[in-house]
């Protein structure tokens, strides 16, 4: 069965955990790696399994950002996680089941490279697909149907250059070669007992010592639930296939076949057409995966290998160019 590659952490677990916090010291774990000079951001953990991390320089982290969503009441609270790409100076593409329920916000976050470290950008304004649903395909199971929204951030991201949109009439051959990306997980998520030993939540345990003030707990709580919930930028390369024993208006997804599926974390993040040189376009935006998913293909049945539905982006230029114009004033 597919489902949307993300989770929301709902506040009960905060309050629980802010109740842990002060529990007897603990020793270090392995979530350690500081990679902020390879990839794009500054956190530790891991992504798309066994994928390869993205250097700042790389185009793919200049055009790929990581997602999150807020409570604006308790905005130190990461409460979950997509993907974007950015396909105008302050547009992006994502899944449109990333898009939260009422009074939570949507933040970019970024590395600068000026500053060396990591900030956000609000979303401002945020367009999902108006026939965005879901839906049974007949011997594929549940999926997500026009799964795709656009984003507008508060501002230009620093730092960043868009990935082109393909044409409207683009058809791939099958097995397209690929490159996915995206901030998602790639092995069972860090729980909060392993969130708890990192040496980030020991050295402020350390410091604030067993007589936390809430707002302390709160700080805690935030780190902790910071190290679950976000992970660095890594890529791999895929193939693609449009779906072709669907129905018609299903047939704008395609399906990515590849030995190391997309995952949670990973919704809303690009397929890119594999080019040996020139700008990056935006063939896909992962939406669902199948159960084998998130897991080594190596190990798989070769009849029953993982592999994710993203949807095909060039089925959806025209409505995406259309609310660009609406959200910018302006034709791209």
């Amino acid at each position: 069965m597919q489902k949307p590659l993300f989770s929301i952490l709902v506040y009960a677990f905060l309050v629980m955990l802010s109740t842990q916090i002060s529990a007897a010291p603990l020793a270090t774990t392995g979530l350690t790696g500081d990679w902020a000079e390879e990839s794009v951001e500054n956190l530790k953990t891991d992504v798309i399994f066994d994928g390869t991390p993205v250097k700042i320089s790389d185009l793919i982290a200049k055009a790929t950002y990581d997602l999150v969503q807020i409570n604006p009441a308790n905005p130190s609270f990461i409460l979950a996680s997509c993907t974007a790409v950015l396909i105008d100076k302050d547009i992006l593409l994502t899944a449109a089941h990333c898009i939260p329920a009422k009074g939570l916000e949507m933040l970019i976050r970024y590395y600068s490279v000026k500053d060396k470290t990591t900030k956000t950008l609000k979303v401002v304004q945020s367009v999902a697909h108006q026939q965005y649903d879901s839906v049974n395909i007949a011997g594929r199971g549940p999926t997500e149907k026009n799964d795709i929204a656009i984003l507008q951030t508060e501002k230009a991201i620093p730092g960043g250059v868009r990935a082109l949109l393909p044409k409207a009439d683009l058809k791939i051959p099958n097995n397209q070669k690929v490159i996915d990306a995206g901030f998602g997980f790639n092995k069972p998520a860090a729980t909060m007992a392993d969130a708890m030993k990192d040496p980030q939540i020991l050295a402020l345990i350390a410091k604030y010592g067993s007589n936390m003030t809430q707002q302390q707990q709160q700080e805690v709580a935030a780190k902790v639930l910071e190290i679950i919930m976000l992970h660095p930028l890594l890529s791999t390369e895929s193939s693609a296939s449009l779906l072709t024993d669907v129905e018609p208006d299903i047939a704008q997804m395609m399906i990515v076949n590849n030995e190391h599926p997309v995952c949670e974390g990973d919704s809303g993040g690009p397929s890119f057409l594999q080019q040996s040189s020139g700008p990056l376009v935006v063939l896909g935006i992962h939406s669902t995966s199948t159960d084998a998913a998130c897991k080594d293909n190596s190990a798989a049945p070769a009849t029953n290998p993982a592999h994710g539905y993203d949807i095909y982006v060039p089925t959806y230029v025209n409505w995406i160019k259309a609310n660009i114009t609406k959200l910018q004033g302006q034709d791209i």
